[in-house]
């Protein structure tokens, strides 16, 4: 890859004087080698997959082979070894002696069709371990060498075979093996880099694991879906799968096939954007970047392209997708499904040209008044149903299914997807007849071509079922229906699975809830909220008592619905509850309208503010809140619950009036301005009404 050149100011030389050039010398060598291979890289595994990998894709260019791939081992715990071989042409005896040797030697500099260009890959091996194995095919013979450190910490090669190479087919084998001996507890982190790294490359190595699939590209790039539905179909659908779904958020360049993130606060770009994670593909040496490769380094000219190429990206999104839109033969529900993704653009046009199209649900009305016909729809996939209450309308998206159920098969034997529905009807209407309505209430919702699948038509597994736990068969079953009396266990369930029989007096202490076979109406869900907050904040959760229906006169002391009005009041008694309520009310005040919490763009504010900066102290009460919440502790999935139940003034409240009578242009503006596009000029700003 050709490296650009820098425009430099040479002071003009002086008249006499000794002159001598800077260089590294010779018993520094292997101090500045040293620095190579531990400083430069932050993920040393990345490092070897990335560095190796590169040069084998450079190497099938130069052959003239770019459309085959090469070969990739990755370690497992009985063969703890990562191996890369490629068929490119090798290197001969005399560079595997010479430049191979050589730091910073590189053959690639003179033109964009590698990636490689800093001529220090090749000792990437050394990052991660002391020795590494070289097998070279060139020139008809196979020879092997042994990288390794020695004593004097340079790192030496030495040739320990020499014999003919073989054939592939009737071609005489060339190209590149590398071998690095891995630790065991590695495996799993080698094949997690793996994934993140070959899903970009162009063709995909032969390798020993699964890759995921990318998106399909749209003019020179694709975009992520990274809404919160979307991230949880992502996870479920592949919780039956070899492979671990590892979401990237935000946006990637692609050079060559290396992958870059994007640093949105290095370029200015439109607001809506840093909502949207994708990628973007540049060709070879249009980008700099940092030695490591692990990093885009920002020039002018690389913010300059990088936000270019972004504009032109979205441009080009919005042409395609306004484009399908208007084809022929499409369907109602095809457009909703083709709008879906002009929703990540804030674009108020778009809204107003599109309409109702970019709703990401669409309500379906399941009653007929005229014929006394109704019907409901409710999620199949049982992962999504238990994750909450049913709410009206279904998923705008192509993977969208409506179920009719027209057989009596168990229904736990199919696998439901999770954007699938189930329509279920009185069974006086019959099969036939839902569907027929179904598809009216299509019609008339603008909804005409959704899916609708019968169960009949769909794979079903028989479930497996053991008699001895069903019903009166099972003593202890049997028993936990005929008791009356009840402790509930806590741990997230519901039905019988979440009581314990308890045999008791009532007291006027008791916190209880009454039961109808199990049936307890929104408690189960109420009692998990709450229970998880509790627990949380280190608070242990009361014990709470569950009577059936025919006893629940007798049942003394406070329901539980009246119970839980005090939790909130409970909870916000400990520091870190009120803390965390202090940020979700700031957090709504100081995020620009749309927009998420721009948390690199707020620690660079602090920064130059300075830390004893009074707007930097109130910043950092939103940085932590944020940093919570990314790290899923469970203290940050009640914030905005706990910020809604504080109703007396609180020093967040008081900090934020405070300071927004100190800065009343920047609060009257927005916050955000600080790490806007104009943040110098309102940080200067700050800073100099601070002094006065």
């Amino acid at each position: 890859m050709k490296t650009a050149e820098s425009v430099r100011s040479v002071i003009s030389e002086s008249t006499g004087g000794e002159k001598r050039h800077f260089g590294v010398s010779r018993e520094d060598e292997a101090h500045v080698l040293m620095m190579l291979r531990d400083a430069l890289y932050g993920d040393k595994i990345m490092a070897v997959l990335r560095e190796y990998s590169s040069n084998a894709w450079d190497a099938h260019r130069a052959a003239g082979k770019p459309g085959l791939p090469f070969e990739v081992t990755l370690p497992t715990p009985t063969n703890p070894t990562l191996v890369v071989r490629d068929f490119g042409p090798g290197i001969s005896h005399e560079d595997m002696m010479g430049r191979f040797l050589m730091a910073g030697s590189s053959t690639k500099r003179g033109d964009d069709d590698s990636v490689g260009t800093f001529g220090i890959g090749r000792l990437s091996g050394f990052a991660y371990g002391d020795s590494f194995v070289v097998e070279s095919r060139h020139d008809g013979r196979r020879r092997t060498y042994v990288a390794a450190l020695d004593q004097s910490e340079r790192g030496e090669i030495r040739l320990v075979d020499d014999q003919p190479a073989g054939f592939v087919g009737d071609v005489i084998d060339t190209g590149l093996t590398i071998k690095i001996a891995c630790k065991s507890g590695d495996c799993a982190a080698f094949a997690d880099r793996a994934r993140a790294l070959f899903t970009y490359f162009e063709p995909r190595p032969k390798i020993n694991i699964q890759l995921p699939p990318l998106p399909p590209r749209v003019g020179r790039g694709f975009l992520q879906d990274s809404s919160a539905d979307s991230l949880r179909a992502k996870y479920a659908e592949a919780a039956a799968e070899a492979w671990t779904v590892r979401v990237e958020m935000g946006w990637h360049a692609v050079m060559g096939c290396v992958r870059y993130p994007i640093d949105l606060a290095q370029v200015a770009v439109d607001d809506f954007m840093r909502k949207l994670g994708g990628v973007l593909y540049f060709g070879i040496g249009e980008l700099r970047v940092v030695a490591s490769r692990e990093a885009l380094k920002y020039d002018e000219g690389t913010k300059t392209l990088v936000a270019a190429r972004m504009r032109e990206f979205v441009d080009d999104h919005v042409r395609r997708k306004l484009e399908a839109l208007e084809r022929a033969g499409i369907t109602p529900w095809q457009k909703r499904v083709e709008a879906q993704a002009l929703r990540a653009f804030d674009l108020p046009w778009l809204h107003q040209l599109c309409g109702d199209l970019m709703e990401s649900r669409a309500e379906i009305k399941t009653e007929i008044k005229a014929d006394n016909l109704c019907f409901s729809i409710s999620h199949a996939n049982k992962l999504r149903k238990n994750a909450g209450r049913d709410f009206p309308g279904i998923d705008v998206d192509e993977r969208t299914r409506l179920i009719i159920r027209d057989d009596k098969r168990a229904i736990s034997g199919f696998s439901f997807g999770w954007h699938d529905y189930m329509v279920k009807s009185p069974p006086v209407i019959g099969a036939a007849k839902l569907g027929a309505i179904l598809r009216g209430a299509l019609v008339y919702a603008g909804c005409d071509g959704v899916p609708v699948v019968k169960t009949s038509a769909l794979p079903w597994t028989k479930p497996f079922r053991d008699d001895r736990l069903r019903g009166a068969k099972n003593p202890v079953v049997a028993k936990k229906y005929a008791a009356k009396t009840f402790v509930y266990k806590g741990n997230g369930l519901d039905g019988s699975d979440a009581w314990d029989i308890t045999e008791r007096v009532p007291e006027k202490t008791d916190i209880f809830v009454v039961l109808d076979k199990f049936r307890a109406g929104g408690f189960y869900a109420d009692a998990c909220l709450d229970f998880s907050m509790l627990r949380a904040f280190g608070i242990e959760p009361p014990v709470i008592y569950g009577y059936k229906a025919e006893v629940a006169e007798a049942a003394k002391g406070l329901p539980y619905a009246e119970w839980r009005k005090r939790v909130p009041k409970l909870v916000l008694k400990c520091r870190d509850a009120r803390a965390m309520a202090d940020y979700a009310w700031l957090r709504k005040r100081l995020r620009e309208p749309g927009n998420d919490v721009y948390i690199s763009g707020i620690e660079h504010t602090v920064e130059n503010l300075g830390e004893k900066h009074p707007i930097a102290a109130m910043l950092r009460v939103v940085l932590d809140g944020e940093r919570l919440k990314q790290s899923r502790d469970a203290r940050a999935l009640h914030a905005d619950y706990l910020s809604a139940c504080v109703d007396k003034d609180t020093p967040a409240k008081r900090l934020h009036a405070r300071l927004s009578r100190r800065y009343p242009l920047l609060f009257a503006v927005g916050v955000w301005e600080l790490w806007g596009k104009h943040s110098a000029r309102w940080i200067e700003y700050a800073k100099k009404w601070r002094s006065r």
